[in-house]
């Protein structure tokens, strides 16, 4: 056997290995989920760059502080935007609604983008924008990967607890 570096989804505690299949992975967080998703895996630091959940994702707030971060907006976005987070390599976005002209070029982007709440110009939830919001600066995990059928997967952020945080196993 040949020993290789697999990074993992999340930070945590690997609490169990699956022979032939895997590690078990424990961490305390916060976990949201969305509607819609495209892209893979990704992790960076969340940036909230609107004020509100229903403002739009504006091209002129992507700036170069963007870079490497994962975005957070609130009812839309326009391909403006998106070309913007593309050019500064953004990690993610993470956003309320998705106009549907939109979906195919999201689909071809190489970094996950999540929508919270559903496919058109639709406010981000006040406590799903709430919980992001007061993350603003904190490290997440993010993931676009959708499975509609058995062994559903959905689009997830999650915020994990720094390690001194979390509570006790029983």
């Amino acid at each position: 056997p040949a020993l290789f570096e697999l990074r993992a989804y999340i930070s945590g505690t690997v609490s169990n290995v699956l022979e032939n299949h895997g590690v078990v992975i424990e961490t305390a967080g916060a976990v949201i989920q969305g509607v819609w998703g495209a892209g893979g895996e990704s992790f960076g630091v969340l940036k909230c760059i609107v004020n509100s959940p229903d403002k739009p994702l504006r091209a002129k707030a992507v700036d170069p502080s963007c870079h490497g971060t994962i975005l957070v907006g609130g009812a839309s976005l326009n391909e403006t935007a998106l070309k913007r987070a593309q050019e500064l390599q953004v990690r993610g976005i993470v956003i309320g609604g998705l106009p549907s002209e939109l979906v195919s070029q999201v689909e071809q982007l190489p970094f996950p983008v999540i929508v919270t709440e559903g496919i058109g110009t639709v406010p981000m939830s006040m406590p799903v924008f709430r919980l992001l919001a007061t993350n603003d600066g904190r490290e997440a995990s993010i993931s676009g990967r959708v499975q509609p059928r058995w062994g559903v997967v959905r689009p997830e952020i999650v915020i994990p607890l720094p390690a001194e945080t979390m509570p006790p196993t029983q």
